[in-house]
């Protein structure tokens, strides 16, 4: 019996066709919540949230190639094959469609958030630093617990 299956004994298991897996608190988080944190955050220094879309993330323009076959437009895979090409995924009636799955698989460029870092924000960051990584005086001094309760 592997490791997996005998830490999973006694745990109920989910299977089907209709097991979906949320994604919802990530959402929330990543495109909401910090941006707007964010938002506040950078205004002191006169910088906004915007987006931008990443170049060559997946390396799609050098990797894969969109054609048109005679049953359709397909996805190739330059680097299978002995370097000769390997067809991927399904066939697609038009080029939009195909490059609609290829954004939906994460073969395009992705768009991301992004913030430029003004000169204010880093020299403020390098000689102030944050308050989360500030360094500060221990809430509580360890020494002289120790040496009371050795006493």
């Amino acid at each position: 019996m592997l490791k997996q299956d005998r830490m999973a004994q006694g745990f109920p298991r989910l299977t089907g066709l209709d097991l979906q897996v949320g994604g919802e608190w990530a959402k929330a988080l990543y495109d909401r919540a910090i941006p707007n944190f964010l938002k506040s955050y950078a205004r002191k220094w006169g910088t906004k949230v915007g987006t931008i879309q990443l170049k060559d993330a997946v390396g799609v323009n050098e990797r894969y190639d969109l054609t048109e076959t005679p049953g359709g437009w397909r996805l190739v895979d330059k680097q299978q094959n002995q370097g000769n090409g390997t067809f991927i995924g399904p066939v697609f009636k038009t080029g939009s469609a195909a490059e609609k799955w290829l954004k939906d698989q994460g073969y395009l460029n992705p768009t991301v958030h992004s913030i430029d870092i003004t000169p204010a924000m880093k020299k403020a960051v390098t000689k102030e630093g944050q308050p989360i990584a500030r360094g500060s005086k221990p809430q509580f001094d360890w020494r002289s617990a120790v040496t009371e309760s050795v006493v």
